[in-house]
């Protein structure tokens, strides 16, 4: 097992590369930093995508030089690594906060729309191509710490979220209807983007 060395900032979230040879984390300086996994070695970096630290990292399900970065200055981006974090898109809308340095986003897995959840509670879903806000849930006691993609439901993309105060809600469609579940105070953990 290899391990990534420390670097001048800290780490808020790490996804590996679909290749298994490339490590991306985001850090707290606002920089994304990308590690070869088989060695540990750093082997580049980009800095300044936010005005504050990152919290997480997304990499595109079809294209591995697309990356989603969500920022604790409260915006969503999408970046084209290949062209030294090229900005692609940014996604922002008043009632979207992210003070939390947990909190994640994600791409759904045709690379169509782009989701983070709030310190608000609510959980916000974008379409990538364009910006455009496609929808926004309400109502959650708490801010919304992890969200997730499957593939399933009736347009082949199910859609999760879980706040912190661990209450998940899984299986909902693209418009947040059509809920599966919910689970107050589960024990589960979501990780890697699978409910364990």
């Amino acid at each position: 097992m290899g391990y990534l060395s420390p670097y001048q900032s800290s780490n808020h979230d790490i996804e590996t590369q679909h290749d298994g040879v490339t490590a991306v984390s985001g850090h707290h300086d606002g920089g994304v930093r990308f590690w070869d996994v088989r060695s540990g070695e750093r082997t580049g970096e980009v800095t300044d995508f936010h005005t504050a630290g990152i919290s997480s990292v997304n990499l595109n399900p079809n294209n591995n030089a697309e990356i989603l970065i969500l920022g604790s200055d409260s915006t969503l981006k999408s970046v084209d690594v290949r062209q030294a974090g090229q900005e692609l898109q940014s996604f922002r809308h008043a009632e979207f906060k992210n003070k939390l340095s947990n909190a994640a986003c994600a791409i759904s897995p045709d690379g169509t729309y782009a989701a983070a959840g709030s310190s608000t509670g609510n959980v916000f879903i974008w379409k990538t191509l364009d910006g455009t806000l496609e929808t926004q849930s309400q109502g959650r006691e708490a801010g919304v710490v992890a969200v997730a993609w499957d593939r399933g439901g009736s347009n082949g993309q199910q859609f999760s979220s879980v706040d912190s105060k661990e209450n998940i809600c899984y299986g909902l469609d693209i418009n947040l209807n059509s809920e599966l579940w919910s689970m107050r105070r589960s024990p589960m953990l979501l990780i890697n983007n699978v409910l364990v």
